[in-house]
C-alpha cells in the first residue's frame, strides 16, 4: 500500500507542476503548447491523483482488501497514466495518448466488475449500493472519450459536441463515481446514520438528469433548466440528511484530518449551492460571460477544495499518512493556495461581469498564488515517502 500512496502523491505533484506551467503561460511566458499541457494536467490530476486516491480508499478503507484483484488492476492502470504523461504533452489527442486513454477505460471496466463482486461482502447495504452505482457511472463517463474520438475523426472539434463530450466525461466521473465513492465511505463510517436509503435514492436519481446543468450554456428550452434545478435540489436534500449524523467530531481522532474534512464539506456545500444558482437562465448569462474564470474556479473548487481535501483527510485519519510538522506545513500551504486562487477566480468573474474589466495583473497574481500549491503538495509527497503507517 505504501508504494501506491507514494505514486499517487507523485502524480498529484506532477499535475500541480503542469498546472503551474499553465499559469506561467497565461502570465505571458512563451512555453510549450498550452492545449497539450492542459490535457496533460487535467488527465494526471483527475486520474493519476483523484482516481488513484479513490481506489486506495476503496481497497483499504472500505473493502479492507490487502491483496487480490484490486492490486493488479491498480498497477496496470498506472502504466496507462504514465503513457498519458509522456504522450499528451507532445501530441495532445493523438495516436499514443488516445491508445493509453482507451487502455485506462478497459482497466476501469475490470475495476467495476470486481467492485460489484467485492462490495457484496460488505455489511452496510447502502455502502455497497453507492460503490456499485459509482461503478456504473464510471462506465457511463467513458462514453465521453469515445464520442470525443468520433467527433475529432469527423473534424467536429469546433462544434458544441466537442465540449459536451468533455462535460459528459467530467460529470459522470466526479458527480457520479467520485461523489458516490465519497458517500460510500461516509455511510460505511457513519453506520448509525438514519435515512441511508433516502440519501441513496436522492443522490442516485439526481446524477443523470443533473447533466442538464452542463448543457445550459447552449440555451436550451426552459424544461431543461427545470430538470437541472430539480436535480440540484435533490442533492441539497441528500446532503442535509447526511449532516444529521450525531456528534460528528467523535468519528475523527486526528484534529488535522477533522479540520480538512470540515473544509471539504464547506467546499461541497458551495458546490451544491452553486448548482442551484446555475440552474437559472440569468445566472447562466453571468457564467457564459466569465467562463474562463467562473467555470475553472468551480472545477477547482470541486477537485481541490472538495475531493482533494477529503482524500487527504481520510488518508491522515486512516493513518496512511503520519501527522508531522512537515505534513502540517504542506497542508497549510496547499489550503492557502486553494483559498486564494478560488478568491481570485471568483473576484475576476465579478469584475468582468459587473465592471467589464479584468483584475490588474490577474494572471501574474494567479501564478504566484498557485505557486503555493505545488510547494505544499511537494511537502506532503515527501512525507508520504518517509513516514507513514504501513498497513
Amino acid at each position: 500500500m505504501k508504494t501506491k500512496i507514494r505514486i499517487t502523491f507523485i502524480f498529484f505533484l506532477i499535475a500541480a507542476i503542469f498546472g503551474l506551467l499553465l499559469r506561467l503561460i497565461q502570465a505571458g511566458t512563451p512555453l510549450h503548447n498550452y492545449k497539450n499541457l492542459l490535457h496533460t494536467h487535467s488527465h494526471i490530476a483527475l486520474l493519476g491523483w483523484l482516481y488513484n486516491a479513490a481506489l486506495i480508499m476503496l481497497q483499504y478503507s472500505i473493502l479492507k482488501k490487502q491483496n487480490g484483484s484490486m492490486n493488479w488492476i491498480f498497477w496496470i492502470t498506472q502504466l496507462t497514466f504514465v503513457g498519458m504523461l509522456f504522450s499528451f504533452p507532445f501530441e495532445g489527442y493523438g495516436l499514443f495518448s488516445i491508445t493509453f486513454s482507451t487502455l485506462y477505460l478497459f482497466c476501469s471496466y475490470f475495476l467495476v466488475y470486481h467492485l460489484f463482486k467485492q462490495s457484496k461482502e460488505l455489511s452496510s447495504h447502502y455502502t455497497a449500493k453507492f460503490i456499485q452505482w459509482g461503478g456504473i457511472y464510471l462506465i457511463l463517463s467513458s462514453i465521453g472519450p469515445y464520442a470525443l474520438g468520433i467527433i475529432m475523426a469527423n473534424k467536429l472539434a469546433n462544434t458544441f459536441w466537442y465540449k459536451l463530450s468533455i462535460y459528459w466525461f467530467l460529470h459522470f466521473l466526479y458527480n457520479g463515481f467520485f461523489v458516490f465513492i465519497v458517500f460510500a465511505y461516509l455511510l460505511n463510517r457513519f453506520k448509525q446514520l438514519k435515512n441511508q436509503k433516502t440519501i441513496f435514492l436522492l443522490m442516485n436519481i439526481s446524477v443523470i438528469p443533473l447533466f442538464a446543468l452542463s448543457t445550459l450554456w447552449l440555451k436550451p428550452a426552459l424544461p431543461i433548466y427545470a430538470v437541472a434545478l430539480l436535480s440540484a435540489l435533490f442533492q441539497i436534500f441528500a446532503f442535509i440528511l447526511l449532516l444529521k449524523v450525531q456528534k460528528l467530531r467523535l468519528y475523527f481522532k486526528n484534529k488535522i484530518s477533522f479540520n480538512l474534512f470540515i473544509l471539504s464539506l464547506i467546499a461541497y456545500t458551495l458546490k451544491i449551492i452553486f448548482q442551484i444558482f446555475a440552474s437559472f437562465e440569468n445566472v447562466q448569462s453571468f457564467i457564459n460571460l466569465t467562463v474562463s474564470s467562473s467555470v475553472i474556479g468551480f472545477i477547482h473548487l470541486v477537485m481541490l477544495g472538495f475531493f482533494t481535501l477529503f482524500f487527504i483527510s481520510i488518508f491522515i485519519e486512516e493513518k496512511f499518512l503520519k501527522s508531522s510538522n512537515l505534513l502540517k506545513t504542506g497542508i497549510y500551504l496547499l489550503v492557502l493556495g486553494i483559498v486564494l486562487s478560488e478568491a481570485l477566480f471568483f473576484m475576476q468573474s465579478i469584475f468582468i461581469y459587473f465592471y467589464q474589466i479584468s483584475i490588474n495583473n490577474f494572471f501574474n497574481l494567479l501564478f504566484w498564488v498557485s505557486f503555493l500549491m505545488p510547494i505544499g503538495i511537494a511537502l506532503i509527497t515527501v512525507q508520504s515517502l518517509i513516514t507513514f503507517k504501513n498497513k
